[in-house]
């Protein structure tokens, strides 16, 4: 069933943002801003700054900064993007805008969520075609902080020598 996606969503904005910069839209030293209300430490600083903070310490912030920009395109862009990588109607796009009343507005269910990674881990997501952005977004997925290590450390058990890239 379709729920919110909470700071899921920045998976979403991260494959926005990566295709952006595939575009040639936007690089990775363009700088952004957080948009007003949105609780997180950034407040502005380059695409890369925000996309690390994002995913790293799950920074709203930082990801309001990057799904607000026009360049990285509004939440209809965002869901045909998503839809062409198989996602269904399910999947929806907020303004991403942490400080309005209803969040960041982003809906998704637990199977388009489980496509989506699937592409991710294969690097097959449509329209994104360089590995070093795959590599980049896997790599702080892997350096993430926000959960203390609880889910990682579940997820893996019995399985050594694994890293699991995580987003909570």
């Amino acid at each position: 069933s379709q729920m919110p996606t909470r700071a899921s969503y920045n998976l979403f904005t991260a494959y926005a943002t990566l295709k952006a910069i595939e575009d040639n839209k936007i690089d990775w030293g363009t700088r952004v801003a957080k948009a007003s209300g949105n609780d997180g430490s950034f407040t502005s600083g380059t695409v890369e700054q925000a996309m690390e903070r994002m995913i790293v310490n799950s920074d709203n912030a930082a990801a309001s900064a990057l799904r607000t920009n026009s360049r990285i395109g509004t939440p209809d862009e965002v869901n045909s993007l998503l839809h062409k990588a198989g996602l269904s109607d399910k999947t929806v796009m907020g303004s991403g805008n942490a400080g309005d009343a209803a969040g960041t507005n982003t809906k998704s269910t637990a199977n388009d969520y489980v496509k989506f990674l699937v592409l991710l881990e294969e690097r097959k997501l449509p329209g994104l075609s360089n590995d070093d952005y795959y590599t980049k977004l896997l790599g702080y997925m892997k350096h993430a902080t926000t959960d203390a290590g609880s889910a990682r450390s579940g997820i893996i058990a019995g399985v050594k020598g694994c890293t699991v890239p995580f987003k909570p």
